[in-house]
């Protein structure tokens, strides 16, 4: 049984600023998608996998009096959780668990500034971009899925200060 987890993690933007003269924004894709997520395993048949996924987020900045430090803190969606997110399903049932990482290792969550790691960095006085990938995973063997959709929507935050 394959459950179709068009896992569809639409991420919204917030920022707080402190520089009022510093011109920053966010932008990331539309959302991040897992694929089809196959969650039973069958000896010598099927294993079941982590499904894992990557995506991008890019801090811009332009017209600055002065460069300007900054941080991008993630929110814990429907789960509340930034340690352990999780996604609703469209056919109702048990939440799909799965998380975004900061690191290529998926060992550190994207968090919230309490919980959790962040990306952080610099954009010059003369302004520019800098661009973080984050790496997303839906851990194997999750059984009690029922078919369908799962979705979670999610905030980042942009805090940035000359």
């Amino acid at each position: 049984m394959n459950v179709v987890a068009r896992c569809l993690v639409p991420l919204a933007f917030a920022m707080r600023a402190a520089a009022a003269l510093a011109g920053c924004s966010i932008s990331t894709g539309a959302s991040l998608g897992f694929g089809p997520y196959a969650p039973l395993s069958f000896s010598g048949k099927l294993d079941s996998l982590d499904a894992d996924s990557t995506g991008s987020v890019t801090v811009t900045c332009t017209a600055l009096a002065q460069a300007v430090n900054y941080s991008l803190k993630l929110s814990g969606g429907h789960s509340n959780e930034v340690l352990a997110r999780a996604m609703a399903g469209t056919g109702g049932g048990a939440l799909m668990n799965y998380n975004l990482f900061v690191d290529a290792n998926r060992s550190n969550p994207w968090g919230d500034g309490i919980a959790g790691g962040t990306f952080q960095g610099t954009i010059a006085a003369a302004g520019g971009s800098a661009s973080h990938t984050f790496y997303g995973r839906v851990p194997a063997g999750q059984r009690t899925l029922r078919p369908g959709g799962f979705s979670d929507q999610l905030q980042v935050t942009l805090e940035y200060t000359p």
